[in-house]
């Protein structure tokens, strides 16, 4: 996995699955009782992650990564939602100097429930972020020092225990420079179905498409090109504040690389878990 997919990799939601849950838990209770989520005004999360690091060139495991998010949210109203979000990173890969630092901060508006599921067949939100490369090192090698992401988040529970959830994100990159290496903008669509199976334990599965553009061509890289991402994984909630969670991360295809398939979701496959806790 690349240092950039680090920084800006989705963190599943915990106040997603902990509605699955609920709903899920209402379900089992009563057919009629009726469970409803109300926001408060202030929010504090937290996602610790521990993930095995793979060498881009040789495949082969050389180290890990740990790092910390945290997020403060504020409810202006039922439906506008504000966030600050940072995150530590400590990595600690060979042939390279142990490393800790911020690793960036994120300024998030929302907007919830646009469409209603039970009006419009699924629940719409809108996403406003732009964030800030706090890491000297990591702005000079990928010549960007942030980004601007607009997002769509589609959501439906089918079920009591079956859900999905799909996000449109446009990022626009603060650019350093203009070499041919620089990434402009990037196109992704995220697939997330989940499946809850009682007492607290979530089936996910994250795909991820990107559709990548340099500022110019190179002679690894074309100016324009595709990857396709999945992450299974396995969430115990282990009550209505925390979660843990095991996954795999691989990359399927990329449209500049030959390989099989199968070849190439085997070499970029590594493993993590994270624990997802919120306070207030």
């Amino acid at each position: 996995m690349d240092n950039l997919s680090k920084r800006v990799k989705v963190i599943l939601s915990l106040s997603s699955f902990f509605m699955l849950w609920v709903n899920a838990e209402g379900s089992e209770a009563s057919s009629t009782t009726t469970y409803e989520h109300k926001a408060r005004p202030w929010e504090v999360e937290f996602v610790n992650t521990f993930e095995l690091n793979r060498d881009r060139e040789s495949y082969e495991v050389n180290g890990f990564f740990n790092k910390l998010d945290s997020s403060f949210l504020h409810s202006l109203t039922s439906y506008d939602q504000v966030r600050l979000f940072g995150t530590l990173m400590y990595q600690n890969i060979e042939g390279t100097p142990t490393k800790s630092s911020l690793d960036f901060i994120e300024a998030m508006y929302r907007r919830k429930s646009i469409l209603k599921e039970q009006d419009h067949f699924f629940n719409l939100d809108l996403e406003l972020k732009s964030y800030y490369s706090t890491d000297d090192d990591f702005r000079e090698m990928s010549s960007q020092n942030g980004a601007f992401i607009p997002q769509l988040v589609f959501s439906k529970n089918f079920t009591h225990r079956f859900s999905l959830e799909s996000k449109l994100r446009h990022m626009f990159y603060f650019k350093r420079n203009n070499d041919p290496t620089t990434l402009d903008e990037e196109f992704r669509i995220y697939l997330s179905p989940s499946y809850y199976v009682p007492p607290g334990i979530i089936f996910n599965t994250l795909f991820t498409y990107k559709h990548t553009h340099r500022v110019g061509d190179t002679p690894r890289l074309p100016q324009d090109f595709d990857r396709l991402k999945v992450m299974p994984s396995v969430m115990v909630m282990l009550n209505r504040s925390a979660m843990l969670q095991f996954y795999a991360d691989t990359e399927i295809a990329k449209s500049y690389d030959h390989r099989l398939i199968n070849q190439h979701w085997r070499d970029a496959m590594t493993y993590g878990a994270a624990i997802y806790f919120t306070l207030l």
